[in-house]
């Protein structure tokens, strides 16, 4: 069961945020000292969550490296849905990095998502002909999210950013370890990058992800296997942003935490129409309230997901 000391240990792992100017990972240890608690109960919250499937994944900001990724909503009928989630997971598709089933139901129609990493409109296209022609009933949902950071370069951080688009790059190829390996130790990264470890390399791997977190290069994700954790039930609300009070971006997600309150875990806020949050409860009775919170709030149109099932992905585009 998800519990205060689990709910503020995943909030806790959100990085880079946008107070966040150096790359400094939140491991157990820096979470203790942010939550003012003992190492040990963070080291047993996380390994807690590791045991029951939960772990924490790196995705690139497509932008930087001159790519582009849409989310795309569908819905297709359950036969459809189980077909597509086999076939994707024994054969991932290099331009798919997240494929979510957000609504099943073996009656009924059901609802997912995925992530679709191209180069340009036209290849976009064509990968979306190729998944109508292998699954015929399928809908296309709209709007299509854009994925996108709003992040303004500072000028020392721009010549790292340009050097991302090349694929031998020393950024490119740091950001493919972080990709493989989150927490991958700067040594490690240094033997694999330079073939040694000085403290010459050390300080300029230091000073490229010290770049990558205030230009949000990366950002650290958690992944669910499950909605279904152990008495605790996970849930997705999305919401579009146009409707939710609030000058910008960073006004909007404040707002939607004070109006889910305990019940959120963490968030995206990287698309370009939808804020998405994970929440939980630990029984019917905190949805409902939520859910009753949310309207009276003067957020009707919400949308719900309870009984989502995630499947991690890999783009080989990076």
């Amino acid at each position: 069961m998800i519990d205060c000391i689990t709910r503020d240990v995943i909030r806790a792992l959100k990085f880079p945020t946008d107070e966040d100017k150096y790359f400094q990972l939140p491991t157990a240890l820096r979470i203790a000292r942010e939550l003012k608690t003992s190492f040990f109960i963070v080291k047993r919250s996380l390994d807690d969550l590791k045991r029951i499937g939960f772990n924490i994944y790196l995705i690139p900001n497509y932008n930087y490296i001159g790519l582009k990724k849409a989310k795309v909503i569908f819905r297709t009928p359950h036969v459809i849905m189980t077909r597509m989630m086999n076939d994707i997971t024994e054969a991932p598709p290099s331009y798919l990095d997240e494929f979510t089933i957000l609504r099943k139901d073996p009656l009924d129609v059901n609802v997912g998502s995925m992530g679709i990493v191209y180069r340009d409109d036209g290849e976009l296209d064509n990968y979306l002909k190729k998944i109508k022609g292998s699954y015929l009933d399928v809908t296309f949902m709209e709007p299509m999210e854009q994925f996108g950071v709003e992040v303004e370069l500072q000028e020392e951080d721009k010549h790292v950013i340009e050097a991302l688009k090349i694929p031998g790059s020393v950024e490119r190829m740091l950001l493919r370890e972080l990709i493989h390996d989150p927490f991958v130790s700067i040594k490690d990264m240094s033997r694999k990058v330079f073939l040694k470890y000085t403290s010459e390399t050390y300080r300029k791997i230091r000073r490229i992800l010290d770049a990558f977190t205030r230009s949000k290069a990366f950002l650290l994700e958690p992944f669910f296997q499950s909605s279904n954790i152990e008495g605790s039930t996970l849930f997705i609300v999305s919401i579009d942003q146009s409707k939710v009070k609030g000058n910008n971006r960073r006004e909007k997600i404040r707002e939607m935490k004070r109006v889910l309150g305990e019940r959120y875990l963490t968030y995206t806020d990287y698309y370009t129409n939808f804020l998405s949050f994970i929440c939980y409860y630990n029984n019917r009775r905190e949805f409902t309230e939520l859910k009753e919170r949310m309207i009276k709030e003067g957020y009707p149109d919400a949308v719900y997901y309870e009984d989502f099932t995630p499947t991690l992905l890999r783009t080989m585009m990076v």
